[in-house]
């Protein structure tokens, strides 16, 4: 593979699941030294956090031959996404060639509704500043959950402005894309899919998607799983429906990839060609979790006792769950090809990825 080399990039989120990945992806692509906007938590400096950060993820991800790069190459800029940059931080960076602007607050609650909205559009809208200031190119992080339509085919187009989202969340990245796509910088989006756990170790550096799904369900059991335990539950959800995953290092691979190679002023889809279907994923995820796996109800459906406490416990995952929706990749596949679209994603696969999530859940709760 053909490795850039050049001027540094500039990324932000780089200690969450994403941005990590995106991180080692450019170290193993390029020559070029990475900028991180980093905060400080807690008496760890910016630069150490984000070294340590990145090099347990790069371990658990098989990567750990990148750790000499982690040390050499990759610079913590302080600062947060809510506020804007102190000028005498940027004066210590060098030409950047490009923006990778993963960070974001995944809040989806009202209540948080303007910190949401401060950290995802107006921290998306300073960094549009500076990229404009820097010349670079601005690669910003979406989700797909704000693809056009609310069912069947999704193209890589500019998000609907009048169409009704679930959360918080989503209309924050919604609002964001519409900046990006509105400013004279040159840009390119991406959606991935929810994402999961590394294609080969399983592993993950956070967790949310599945892994909420899972935990959310656990807790339903500790409360209610006497009343579940020799029957099957019923949960909204279209049992025939797509449920898209994509592991962690496919959609850093295929991000670097559209982020260097792929036309400006485009939307991609970051997704797997392998997917399963709702049935598949209830029924793995409550017998994961100890439970029978549930029939699929329509939304709207009447229902009663554990039924009713149950749904009412996962609505915001059913939302999703009940949608029938696949995503075009055609420009995407365009730049990186079939073969880096496809991952394997089973029952198996997701069984696998929520063993190692389990293991790491019990290791946190062990005596030291």
């Amino acid at each position: 593979m053909h490795r850039a080399g050049g001027q540094a990039h500039l990324v932000t989120g780089a200690t969450g699941l994403i941005g990590a990945a995106v991180v080692l992806q450019l170290l193993t692509d390029t020559d070029s030294d990475i900028w991180c906007l980093t905060r400080p938590r807690g008496a760890r400096a910016a630069r150490q956090r984000l070294h340590q950060e990145l090099t347990r993820a790069a371990r658990l991800y098989g990567m750990a031959d990148t750790a000499d790069a982690i040390a050499r190459r990759c610079h913590a800029l302080t600062g947060n996404l809510d506020r804007p940059l102190d000028p005498g931080t940027l004066t210590a960076l060098p030409e950047i060639s490009h923006i990778w602007h993963s960070g974001a607050s995944l809040r989806a609650e009202e209540l948080f509704a303007d910190q949401v909205r401060e950290v995802n559009v107006e921290g998306t809208r300073r960094l549009l500043d500076l990229c404009r200031g820097l010349g670079a190119h601005f690669n910003y992080v979406s989700t797909a959950s704000v693809a056009p339509r609310r069912e069947g085919l999704q193209h890589e187009a500019p998000p609907d402005a009048t169409s009704v989202l679930h959360n918080v969340y989503e209309r924050s990245k919604r609002e964001a894309e519409l900046l990006v796509m509105n400013s004279p910088t040159p840009w390119r989006i991406l959606r991935p899919v929810m994402v999961v756990g590394h294609s080969h170790t399983y592993a993950a550096t956070t967790f949310s998607g599945l892994y909420a799904f899972a935990r959310r369900l656990h807790r339903f059991r500790r409360a209610y799983g006497a009343a579940l335990e020799d029957r099957r539950p019923a949960l909204v959800g279209a049992a025939t429906a797509e449920v898209h995953f994509a592991p962690v290092d496919q959609v850093a691979r295929n991000a670097v990839h559209v982020g260097l190679h792929g036309a400006t002023g485009y939307f991609y889809h970051l997704a797997n060609s392998r997917t399963l279907n709702v049935a598949d994923l209830y029924t793995t995820v409550f017998r994961w979790s100890g439970l029978l796996p549930p029939h699929c109800v329509p939304a709207g459906t009447p229902l009663a006792g554990p039924d009713r406490e149950l749904n009412r416990h996962m609505a915001g995952f059913t939302d999703y769950f009940s949608r029938r929706e696949r995503f075009d990749c055609t420009r995407t596949q365009a730049v990186v090809g079939p073969q880096a679209m496809s991952m394997p994603m089973d029952t198996t696969t997701l069984t696998a990825l929520l063993d190692w999530y389990g293991q790491q859940v019990s290791r946190s709760r062990s005596p030291a």
